[in-house]
């Protein structure tokens, strides 16, 4: 439930970006980052990297630059984390594939 809500807040943040109306794009985002948080899933469609990627393009549309550049760092370390994950999961799926051989 809280994912699909998570998903369509984004969504919804990105839609209120464009139409440039700062505080609608702010609530929808933020309240995107924090389902996103509770929940601690990461799906194919979205996670808190892209949360948080998002609250950086809304910083950085509306020409805050100190709050962009804080989202934008933790968007990369969450990207990071990702990734590390995805790696580690290959690795080992990898190392069951060639345990069956």
């Amino acid at each position: 439930m809280e994912i699909g809500l998570s998903i369509n807040s984004l969504g919804l943040s990105k839609v209120y970006q464009h139409l440039n109306k700062r505080d609608s794009s702010y609530y929808y985002g933020i309240k995107s980052l924090n389902l996103l948080k509770e929940i601690k899933v990461q799906v194919v469609k979205v996670d808190l990297a892209t949360a948080y990627e998002n609250m950086f393009q809304h910083f950085q549309r509306f020409s805050q630059r100190d709050s962009a550049f804080k989202y934008l760092q933790l968007a990369n370390i969450e990207r990071a984390v990702f990734t590390k994950k995805t790696i580690s999961n290959l690795a080992t799926f990898q190392q069951v594939l060639l345990k069956d051989n």
